[in-house]
């Protein structure tokens, strides 16, 4: 109940018209579509519901940040989220910085990026709304490009000509281009993903300060019931006893009858 609550405090601040689309999408779905129709794994949606989340429109009123509050959603999830929302046309309100996380995170951790490799335009962002963003993902999925929305056959042989090209460079460099990292660089990563463990751990404060206090409140009701409950038995003692004395102190008056009446 107490997360349902923090998604439906959540401010709707656009309407219908207003939910972000792309131009380069046509295949769109109905706003009104159940979260179980969506293509989403039982395990997600199962999570969106249980918060209050029960169709598109509902989910793309959320920004991206506001998924965090989903407990036992994680980055898998929320990835599988967006490629979701993206494969019919939409985007969800701050994906944008959040990915732009996600992608310093995997330059820190020394993975190669398709736009880092120079693969740009609508191809490299076609990629990126399926979940494709390094080179390792792309070469795992080669197979299944055409079936990738908004990639097709048109897109397939740009890929595929740049993974030639970077071949090539590989033969000649003897390594795929790498993006620099710079101690500069570094000190960023580090401190995003400070940054957000930081936010994380304000955001359980706030819940377990807030836990703390309805505890402490529902502490006191008991208290106050059990003393109430107390007071109650001793007013029912102190007038069982009037009761008894009153009894003891009043004449008993016996009615006599005529004999032969």
């Amino acid at each position: 109940m107490e997360e349902q609550n923090r998604i439906n405090d959540i401010p709707e601040e656009k309407e219908n018209g207003d939910i972000e689309t792309r131009d380069d999408i046509t295949d769109k779905i109905p706003l009104t579509t159940s979260i179980t129709d969506l293509g989403l794994t039982k395990k997600v949606s199962n999570l969106l519901q249980r918060v209050g989340i029960n169709d598109l429109e509902r989910l793309l009123k959320l920004d991206y940040k506001d998924l965090r509050n989903v407990r036992g959603l994680g980055t898998k999830g929320k990835n599988e989220i967006l490629t979701c929302i993206h494969s019919f046309g939409y985007e969800m309100s701050g994906e944008s910085s959040a990915l732009e996380y996600q992608n310093l995170v995997r330059r820190s951790r020394g993975e190669e990026l398709l736009e880092d490799l120079g693969l740009s335009g609508m191809a490299c962002k076609a990629l990126n709304r399926a979940g494709i963003y390094t080179l390792e993902t792309l070469i795992k999925n080669l197979n299944k490009l055409e079936e990738i929305p908004n990639v097709g056959t048109g897109k397939k042989i740009i890929v595929e000509a740049w993974l030639e090209d970077l071949k090539r460079k590989k033969s000649e460099e003897g390594d795929l281009i790498s993006p620099p990292q710079d101690s500069n660089q570094e000190v960023l990563n580090l401190q995003t993903i400070n940054n957000e463990l930081q936010q994380e751990i304000d955001d359980i404060k706030q819940r377990t300060v807030k836990k703390r206090k309805l505890l402490e409140k529902y502490q006191r009701l008991m208290d106050e019931k059990e003393q109430l409950l107390q007071q109650e038995q001793e007013l029912d003692r102190q007038l069982a006893q009037l009761r008894g004395e009153q009894n003891a102190t009043t004449p008993q008056f016996t009615k006599s009858t005529k004999q032969g009446q």
